[in-house]
C-alpha cells in the first residue's frame, strides 16, 4: 500500500511543471483549490450575472479550467481548448464586463503561466495573441462600446504582463538549473581529476617500491647461476622457480599499474580465473609447499568477476600458509554444486599460527567475495586453519 502511494505521489510530482516539483503534492492541492474556485465562480457568474445559458456556461467554464490541467501534459492541446473556452464565454455572455468576464481573464492568466513553464515560448505568445484577437473579432462583430474597448485593453494588458512574468521566471529557472548542473558537473570533474591523480600517485609508489624490488629479485634469481660458481642442480632449479614466479608477479603488477593509470588495454586484459588454479597449485609445489588439490570442472564457466575473486582468495590463502605455517600440509578444493565452494585447509607446520585477523589479507578476501554476492569464512580448525569461500555460479 505504501509503495503504491509513493508511486502515485512520484507520478503526480512528475506531471507538474519543473519549477513547481519542489512543492510536491502541495502544488496539486493549491492548484486544485484555484481551479475549483474558478470553475464555481465561472459557472455561477456566467449563468447568473453574464446572462449565459446554463449549458454554455458549463461548457465554457469546463474548457477554461480543464484545459489548464490538460496543458500540463499536452500544452498545445490545452492551449487550443482554452482558446475555445474564451470564445465560448465571449459569444454567449451578455452582461458586463464584456467580452472577457473576470473569470475568463483569471483563467487566461493561469493558462499563460502554465504554458510559460511547460512549453516553448511561442506557444504561450500564440495563445495570448489568438485569444486577444478572437475577443477583438467577437467584440467587433457587434457595435463596440467604450466599456468593451476598455475591457479588451485591460484583458490584453493583464494577460500580457502575466505571460511576460511567466516567461521571465521560466528563463530564470532554466538558467538557474543549468548553473546548478554546471556546478555539479564541475565538482564531479574535479573529484574525478583528484581521483585520477591519487591513482597515478599510488601507481608511482607501487612502481618505485614494489615493482623495483620484484625486478631485483627476478634479476638476482636469474643471474645467480652465473654469479655463483658450482651451484647444485637443486639450487639452480629453486632459483629458476623463484625467477619464474617473480616474472609472473611482475606481469600482474604491470596489469595493476595499468589499471591504476587508466590504461584501457590493461583494463581489458584477461584476468586469472579458475583455469589458473592448477598453475597456482603447481607453483606452490615448486616452492616446496605440501599442497594437494581437488578441482571440479565448472561448466558453464561462471562470470569473470566470480572466477577472479575465487582465484585471488586461493592465492592469498596459499600465501598465508607460506608466511604463517611453513611446512604445513595444505589442501585446496573447488566444489561445483549449486554454488561454488573453494576451501583451503592447512594443518601442522612450524607454527601453525592463524593469520592476524587485524591484517588486510582476510579482510581483503571478505571484501572480494562480498562484491560478487558471495561469503567467506576463515578460522582455526583442529590442528590448523581453514579458509572457505562460497560464490554464486551466475552473475552476482
Amino acid at each position: 500500500m505504501g509503495r503504491a502511494v509513493n508511486r502515485a505521489a512520484d507520478t503526480a510530482r512528475a506531471a507538474l511543471p519543473a519549477p513547481l516539483r519542489g512543492l510536491g503534492m502541495w502544488a496539486w492541492v493549491i492548484g486544485g483549490v484555484v481551479l475549483l474556485t474558478l470553475f464555481v465562480l465561472g459557472l455561477t457568474l456566467g449563468s447568473m450575472l453574464h446572462g449565459m445559458p446554463l449549458g454554455a456556461a458549463l461548457i465554457g467554464t469546463l474548457l477554461l479550467t480543464g484545459s489548464i490541467v490538460v496543458a500540463l501534459e499536452r500544452p498545445v492541446v490545452g492551449a487550443l481548448l482554452h482558446v475555445a473556452g474564451v470564445f465560448t464565454t465571449a459569444l454567449f455572455s451578455t452582461g458586463e464586463p464584456w467580452p472577457a468576464p473576470v473569470v475568463t481573464i483569471l483563467a487566461l492568466v493561469a493558462m499563460l503561466l502554465v504554458l510559460a513553464t511547460t512549453a516553448r515560448w511561442w506557444v504561450g505568445v500564440a495563445t495570448w495573441a489568438v485569444a486577444c484577437l478572437g475577443l477583438v473579432v467577437v467584440a467587433g462583430a457587434t457595435q463596440p462600446t467604450g466599456d468593451a474597448v476598455g475591457n479588451l485593453i485591460v484583458t490584453a494588458s493583464v494577460t500580457f504582463a502575466a505571460l511576460a512574468v511567466g516567461l521571465l521566471l521560466a528563463l530564470w529557472w532554466r538558467a538557474s538549473t543549468d548553473l546548478d548542473e554546471a556546478r555539479v558537473q564541475a565538482q564531479q570533474e574535479h573529484e574525478a581529476r583528484q581521483w585520477a591523480e591519487e591513482r597515478s600517485r599510488v601507481a608511482r609508489e607501487m612502481h618505485d617500491v614494489v615493482a623495483h624490488s620484484m625486478s631485483i629479485v627476478h634479476m638476482r634469481a636469474t643471474s645467480a647461476r652465473y654469479r655463483i660458481p658450482d651451484l647444485p642442480d637443486a639450487a639452480v632449479a629453486e632459483l629458476d622457480g623463484i625467477a619464474t614466479q617473480a616474472r609472473e608477479a611482475l606481469g600482474e603488477m604491470r596489469g595493476v599499474l595499468g589499471v591504476l593509470r587508466g590504461d584501457d588495454a590493461a583494463q581489458l586484459a584477461p584476468q586469472p580465473g579458475l583455469a589458473q588454479l592448477q598453475e597456482l597449485v603447481d607453483g606452490a609445489r615448486a616452492a616446496d609447499v605440501d599442497l594437494t588439490a581437488h578441482l571440479d570442472v565448472v561448466e558453464p564457466a561462471p562470470p569473470e568477476s566470480v572466477q577472479l575473486a575465487l582465484y585471488r582468495v586461493a592465492q592469498e590463502a596459499v600465501a598465508n600458509i607460506v608466511r604463517h605455517a611453513p611446512g604445513a600440509a595444505a589442501r585446496l578444493t573447488l566444489e561445483a554444486g549449486e554454488q561454488l565452494t573453494l576451501t583451503v585447509t592447512s594443518r601442522g607446520g612450524v607454527t601453525a599460527e592463524a593469520p592476524d585477523r587485524g591484517g588486510a589479507g582476510i579482510r581483503g578476501m571478505i571484501e572480494r567475495m562480498t562484491t560478487i554476492g558471495g561469503t567467506l569464512t576463515a578460522g582455526p580448525v583442529p590442528g590448523g586453519f581453514e579458509v572457505s569461500a562460497v560464490a554464486p555460479r551466475g552473475t552476482a
